[in-house]
This record gives C-alpha cells, structure tokens and sequence, in this order.
C-alpha cells in the first residue's frame, strides 16, 4: 500500500484487501464445484421412471444390480439440486458484495492508518457479503423452516453442546500447536484469526464495531446456512450417511478458513464442524448450530480481550 499525505491511498488497500478476499473464496468456490460435481453424479446414477409407470406408485429400480429405490427419490434428488443451485448462489452473490465493497473502500477518503484502512476494508466487505446475500438466506430460511420448532430450547441446547465441546476443541488445537512447532518448528500466532487480530487492533476504529457484528452475528448465520442447512442437507438428500454428510461438509467448513487462521486451528474447526453438524441433525433445524457457532466466536473474543 502507498501512503498519500496523511492517509493510508484507499484504492491500495482496497485492492490489497480484496486479493486476500479473492484467495479466500477460492477454496470454497472450489469446494462446492467438487461436491457438486459428486452430488451430480450421484443425481445421474438414479434410475429412470420405467416407461407406462404411473408417477404416483413409481418405484424405481435398477436392472444392472437389482437394487430398488423408492418413490421419494425423484423428491430428493431434486430437493438435493435445489440445496446445491442455493449455495451456489451464495458463493455467486458473496462475490458480488465483497466486489461492490471494495469498488466503494476504494472511493473512500484515504485511511489515517494501515491498520485502519485493512478494518475499514473488511468491515465494508463483511457488510457487503451478507447484505448481497440476503435473498438466499430468505429463501433458506423458508426451505429448511419447521413449524412447532422450539427455537429456545434448541439455542440452549447450542450452548451446553459448545461449552461441552470447548476441552475438545481447545485440545485440538493444542496438540496441532504442539505438532507444528515439533515437525515443521514454526510459532503459531496467538491470535489464530485475521478478522480477530483487526477487532484487538486500537488502529482499527469505528469499523471495530463491524467486525464483531460480523464475528458474533452474520458469519454464524451464513456459514451455518450454507454449510450445515444448504450443503449438509443436499448430502443427505442423495443418500450420504449422516455422518458422512456431517464429516463432509466439517471438512469443507474448515478449508473454507485456510486463508485467515493459524494452520492448527483448521484441525479445531473441523472437530467444530463435526459438533456444528451434530447439532443440525440432532435438532433438525439450525437455531442449535448458529447459537453454538455465535458461542465460540463470543467466547474467542472475550478470551483474546481478557
């Protein structure tokens, strides 16, 4: 980044920050292109209606091996396609939001600071991602909604699991601390999170505010949407096992951070993950999984504080 007179140039920073962006969508965009790619052809391998089948008692089966599969397939397969195109278009809109904030931090008067050009930034693009991708997060919302659900007794139920889960967790991240500095002889930076390292940041200012609003707020909501409630939910759709669907998208949950966190906490998120997509299955909603999410980025903030 060029400073210019007083202030950090608001274009330099933009287009330094939305490259770190870019390298962050990366591996998700990819990730979902892969799974996809697998859902797909799952989807292809169902059999077709036999011909004069009535579409009401059709059941399905498959000459080459025996196998029969029932009438709700069709059902699920397209229950799966449409899950599938929905987190696709989050990955299409949270490119379109991060783009137009960027566009508007790099219109903006220079930044007094580095420090506060990078939160001011991130804050404009962590507004952007979620307010682009409100329209899904609607449509989600209505596609995995369950009348009667008791949405206090589920959020309680995300913090005891969290709390439960926080010796396991942290275990983790200490034993890929410890494996690290032992292998490979690299420090691992106490602060794991790059969002995280901008909120401690005095420089950071007003948009400090942003951030933790994205931390606690709109990156459970999204992340929980589209992994857990979208991505999950397709797997199950085609047949996966739910711990298969659960191990798959915890994978993919934590690889979506390999650009802003320490290397050891990928192994944490994934254990995350795993608890994350728990809770979903176990619940069958997702008030449970986005109240313990919500609870340790709470809880990381706090400690990071203290």
């Amino acid at each position: 980044m060029q400073a210019t007179g007083d202030g950090v140039d608001g274009a330099g920073a933009a287009a330094g920050a939305g490259a770190g962006l870019a390298r962050r969508l990366a591996m998700p965009a990819l990730a979902v292109i892969a799974l996809g790619a697998f859902f797909a052809r799952r989807l292809h391998r169902l059999p077709e209606r036999p011909a004069g089948a009535t579409r009401a008692g059709w059941i399905m089966s498959d000459a080459s091996d025996g196998r029969s599969l029932p009438t709700g397939a069709s059902r699920a397969a397209r229950r799966a396609a449409l899950l599938l195109a929905l987190a696709a278009a989050m990955f299409v809109l949270q490119q379109i939001g991060i783009s137009t904030a960027m566009a508007l931090a790099a219109r903006l008067a220079p930044a007094p600071t580095e420090m506060a050009a990078a939160a001011r930034t991130q804050g404009l693009g962590a507004i952007g991602l979620v307010v682009a991708q409100l329209p899904v997060l609607a449509a989600a919302a209505l596609l995995v909604s369950r009348p009667g659900a008791r949405r206090g007794r589920e959020a309680l139920l995300g913090l005891l699991a969290m709390a439960a889960a926080w010796p396991v967790v942290a275990t983790t991240a200490m034993v890929a601390i410890a494996l690290r500095a032992r292998f490979i002889g690299e420090p691992t930076d106490p602060i794991g999170h790059e969002v995280l390292r901008l909120i401690l940041d005095d420089g950071s200012g007003a948009w400090r505010l942003a951030l933790i609003g994205y931390a606690v707020i709109g990156a459970p909501v999204v992340e929980e949407v589209l992994y857990r409630g979208l991505l999950q939910q397709a797997g199950r759709a085609i047949g996966l096992s739910p711990w298969s669907a659960i191990a798959a998208t915890s994978a993919l949950f934590a690889a979506a951070h390999w650009s802003v966190v320490a290397p050891p906490a990928l192994a944490a998120l994934v254990v995350l993950g795993l608890l994350f997509g728990w809770l979903r299955e176990r619940t069958g909603g997702l008030t449970s999984p986005i109240v313990a999410h919500a609870a340790f980025n709470v809880a990381n903030l706090v400690i990071a504080t203290a």
